[in-house]
């Protein structure tokens, strides 16, 4: 229907001109025709510069999108329960680059916009043992998800003393 009614307006503006050129005058009609054809085009520009920017933008953002991975998973002890508030660190084994964040209150870490590569994963909770899982492959456009189930561990502390001799 589109293609009809360009083809229309088309032959409206050749009409329109070719009359003008014949006689010398534009009628009425050809310039009410003459200014609906504008008016069209206009519009017709308007809609299909709106959807060109549309796709370019949403082209684009797939393209950046899909060039990377995501590490999620939960953070759990061994009896099952939720730990939040434990550091979970994935770490590039090629360019030992790393990134750190924090469980929620349920648990859950999620890394975003991961390059694919292959990484190591440490979690550090408070009255726990370090976890370590390595081999962790992140592919472009998947998400890997690991879930971890920490040891309870002993607590340790270092306490470091420093003093001074007084002078006397």
């Amino acid at each position: 229907m589109g293609l009809e009614l360009s083809a229309f307006w088309l032959g409206s503006v050749l009409v329109a001109v070719l009359s003008a050129y014949l006689f010398g005058f534009p009628s009425l009609a050809t310039r009410a025709t003459a200014a609906l054809i504008f008016q069209e085009g206009r519009a017709m520009f308007s809609r299909l510069s709106t959807v060109f920017l549309l796709a370019l933008v949403f082209g684009i953002s797939s393209i950046a999108w899909a060039q990377n991975g995501t590490i999620s998973g939960t953070i759990t002890d061994s009896s099952g329960a939720v730990v939040p508030g434990a550091q979970v660190t994935a770490r590039d084994l090629q360019t030992d680059a790393s990134r750190t964040t924090t469980t929620n209150p349920q648990g859950f870490f999620e890394f975003l916009a991961v390059k694919p590569s292959t990484y190591e994963l440490s979690v550090i909770a408070k009255g726990f043992e370090k976890a370590i899982k390595r081999d962790v492959k992140v592919v472009v456009g998947l998400e890997s998800h690991l879930d971890v189930a920490l040891t309870p561990g002993s607590v340790s502390e270092i306490v470091e003393v420093k003093g001074e001799v007084p002078l006397i």
